[in-house]
């Protein structure tokens, strides 16, 4: 319905021999001009057919999926496109490609023809236009890779003193930490569950009406990926929950931590199925309890400036759901018979809890549409208050100075990562 109403798109209402020459038009035309979507299962009118799928079984529907893809090889250039279903009712689903705008002209078998979109057309371009498109194009790229130069630049000279100062510091943490591995139970690989179609559209309503969680629910759900540090959402710490009523799991009182792709992780003090539209899997963590390391401990270290200023430096990436990061991964190897070291986790986790309960509040708020950005505000600003003296204390248990801190900062801010800061 967003595409419907305020993207660039096109609409095919089914899938065959005469609509794949529709089909290779129009990712032309979007890529040669301002990129958009490409319905499949609409109609001119923009009513939602759906294409069917015979009993209710996905690999009937994969000959028309090949046939699909199979076209697409035919576009001369390169062209970036994005897919996804999205499930209907009466075992019918719709498929959206995204095609994004790459400033390059292509053409079908390499037949010269360029086609374009304007007005929510599709027209062939006559020879002026095409040189005037590259032109444009070619002024465009040039203003882009000036002004993103800049901004390298700019970056790269901040990154540059910050990071000479960053080796001693990355040098004397890994010589005080232990593995991951070693304060965790076996990792377990958690599979998307198994819905049909309906349970599918039903449990995507439900995310797509209740932002990124209720306060209840019996599902993970996720699209995409969560980034490991979120800067506005309801959720940056809970699990955020959904509901389906036709999951059967038994959930088991066990605090869990769950890693999902993107490198965003998430807390819940019962274990909890997941669901997302690729179908990816999720690692599930849980803690031994060993020489006193907790779960909540554990969250908030993966969830603190720290830990992202430590993974940008030693693999120039955050997203540590990646397999070669995360069998790597280290934390601080704490002394739990020193009491001030006991006295500074303990304060962690009550910030931890004052987070979890602030969430679980703020999920109750009933928005509308005139305190919706108030709200949101506020309740991000609070919540990157405990955030941020969470990052103080890491700082004190690890023993970092104000000059450390400071590198730490510059260095999250000029990756363009969120840092918290008190409004």
């Amino acid at each position: 319905d967003n595409i419907l109403t305020k993207e660039n798109y096109l609409t095919i209402p089914k899938i065959d021999e005469d609509n794949i020459a529709v089909f290779l038009k129009s990712i032309c035309a979007l890529n040669n001009s301002t990129g958009g979507y490409i319905l499949f299962g609409v109609d001119d009118h923009n009513t939602i057919l759906g294409l069917e799928i015979k009993d209710d079984k996905f690999e009937n529907f994969e000959p028309f999926l090949d046939l699909v893809f199979s076209s697409i090889e035919r576009i001369q250039g390169n062209i970036k496109f994005d897919f996804n279903f999205y499930p209907l009712l009466s075992e019918k689903l719709l498929l959206v490609f995204r095609i994004f705008r790459n400033g390059k002209l292509v053409d079908i078998d390499n037949n010269g023809v360029i086609y374009s979109y304007n007005d929510c057309t599709i027209s062939i371009l006559n020879a002026s236009n095409i040189q005037r498109t590259v032109e444009n194009n070619t002024i465009n790229d040039i203003e882009k890779r000036i002004l993103k130069n800049l901004k390298v630049i700019e970056s790269h000279t901040s990154m540059v003193k910050t990071s000479l100062k960053s080796l001693p510091i990355l040098s004397s943490f890994m010589e005080k930490s232990i593995p991951l591995v070693s304060i965790i139970d076996e990792p377990k690989v958690l599979l998307s569950e198994k819905l049909d179609v309906h349970a599918q559209k039903a449990l995507i309503e439900y995310g797509q009406e209740n932002g990124n969680g209720k306060s209840k629910g019996n599902i993970f759900f996720f699209e995409e990926e969560f980034a490991p540090r979120l800067k506005d959402a309801f959720l940056r710490y809970s699990i955020p929950k959904h509901f389906s009523k036709d999951l059967k799991f038994e959930s088991k009182t066990i605090e869990s931590l769950y890693l999902v792709p993107g490198g965003g992780v998430f807390y819940s003090k019962r274990t909890m199925p997941q669901f997302n539209i690729k179908g990816q899997v999720i690692i599930q963590l849980q803690i031994e309890n060993k020489d006193n390391y907790s779960t909540k401990f554990l969250c908030s270290y993966l969830k603190s400036s720290f830990f992202l200023w430590f993974l940008l430096n030693k693999y120039d990436d955050t997203n540590f759901y990646e397999p070669e990061i995360f069998r790597e991964l280290i934390v601080p190897k704490l002394d739990f018979s020193k009491n001030e070291i006991k006295q500074l986790v303990i304060k962690l986790e009550n910030e931890f809890d004052a987070i979890l309960l602030k969430e679980n509040d703020f999920l109750k708020i009933k928005l509308g549409k005139d305190n919706y950005e108030d709200e949101i505000f506020k309740h991000n600003s609070l919540i990157d208050s405990y955030a941020i003296n969470i990052d103080k204390i890491i700082f004190e248990i690890l023993g970092l100075n104000n000059e450390t801190q400071e590198i730490i900062e510059s260095t999250l801010k000029a990756n363009q990562i969120h840092y918290p800061i008190n409004n």
